[in-house]
């Protein structure tokens, strides 16, 4: 055994240093880096997983070591069997792929890939890439806009980032919001009249006019905010603060922040159809879950090797772990493990939920798979 963790620790600092080098594809979910390694080993009566994170942050041509952390998590010994169906992979949809965006009628899909800097427009009737769109290296997160002709692109960059507005139809770029720095989470109201946007250069989170895309407001919420979601009534934003450990809920209408989650290194966020549970997941691959009356945590976080893309939908959350390689598929209400959905090829970043209950999902392999979840026989 302590051979095994001095190994994974001079293996955890071999990774730090592949995080400096300019040129490697690794998920960029925050600015920051996250490099994780496993291995598997037998104590006691059943095979135990270790995994090493070291935590970075990317500051030009270097990297300021935050922790070495070892974990370990007994594995199941009898894993629920794995029933899946992908109904097809398109790709070319780009390098490095961090986000994936639906339109309204479920008929294209969107995808923003980091190291091409492209937002690929694909056709989901024929399942082919339509268009690649130049929007600039560090395409980051999405956001179809109300009535789906508009697409914004989240470019993020370490000392600045563009807010892209990119027309689909046409395939082309037609302009810009400046007033936003360093834009990253993205999220619209459901009434369809105003856009949030979290700036991690400013710590704000910035409202703009669905329709004209210009300010109606901002707030300064925690340190370093990645993600945004809306309530389903429109009531309430929740906002992750990365650096300040933290999810800010907000009134929407006068952007005051009435409450505080603290909860460690959030990233991204998802409500449930009623708005009564928050899902985030943390820097330490965990799903968490709030009770948003109470803003207390609704039971134990799942935990996972990583975290990436977030989507719940018809009871169950999707969760996709890039070092694991795989989707997570947990029942919304408990967060209990039901499924795994190892699809092949290299990290899985991102993914969405159709209108039609298909899960889309993304990896670094520069593909887009189409899947039918399915509940595990036997469960």
């Amino acid at each position: 055994m302590l051979a095994n963790v001095i190994g994974m620790i001079a293996l955890g600092f071999i990774l730090l240093g592949l995080l400096t080098r300019s040129g490697l594809s690794i998920p960029l979910p925050l600015l920051s880096g996250v490099a994780s390694a496993g291995l598997a080993y037998q104590l006691g009566s059943g095979p135990v997983v270790a995994t090493l994170d070291a935590v970075a942050v990317v500051l030009g041509a270097g990297a300021y070591l935050w922790a070495l952390r070892l974990r370990t998590r007994r594995q199941r010994p009898d894993p629920m069997p794995v029933t899946r169906r992908v109904i097809a992979s398109i790709t070319g949809v780009g390098d490095n792929p961090q986000s994936v965006a639906l339109s309204p009628d479920g008929r294209s899909a969107y995808v923003g890939a980091n190291d091409s800097g492209t937002l690929a427009v694909v056709d989901l009737d024929i399942r082919e890439v339509r268009a690649l769109v130049p929007v600039g290296r560090g395409a980051a997160d999405l956001l179809v806009l109300p009535g789906g002709e508009r697409v914004l692109v989240a470019v993020v960059k370490l000392l600045g980032g563009r807010l892209v507005i990119v027309d689909p139809a046409a395939g082309q770029v037609t302009g810009t919001v400046a007033e936003v720095r360093q834009p990253r989470g993205m999220a619209a109201s459901p009434d369809g009249r105003s856009v949030y946007v979290t700036s991690m250069a400013d710590h704000k989170l910035w409202r703009l006019d669905a329709r004209t895309l210009e300010v109606t407001g901002s707030a300064t919420v925690g340190k370093r905010p990645v993600s945004v979601a809306a309530s389903p009534d429109g009531a309430k934003l929740y906002v992750a603060n990365f650096w300040s450990d933290s999810v800010s809920v907000l009134d929407a209408a006068t952007l005051e922040t009435t409450a505080t989650f603290p909860t460690r290194g959030p990233g991204n966020l998802a409500l449930d159809g009623r708005g009564e549970r928050l899902y985030v997941t943390g820097v330490d691959g965990t799903l968490g879950t709030f009770d948003t009356a109470t803003g207390q945590p609704a039971g134990a976080p799942a935990k996972g090797d990583s975290e990436g893309g977030l989507a719940v939908a018809n009871g169950f959350c999707y969760v996709a772990d890039p070092w694991a390689g795989m989707v997570r598929v947990y029942e919304a209400d408990r967060l209990y493990w039901r499924d795994e959905l190892v699809l092949g090829g290299r990290a899985p970043i991102a993914l969405a939920v159709g209108p039609d209950g298909l899960l889309y999902v993304a990896g670094q392999a520069g593909r887009l798979d189409v899947v039918r979840p399915e509940q595990p026989s036997g469960g």
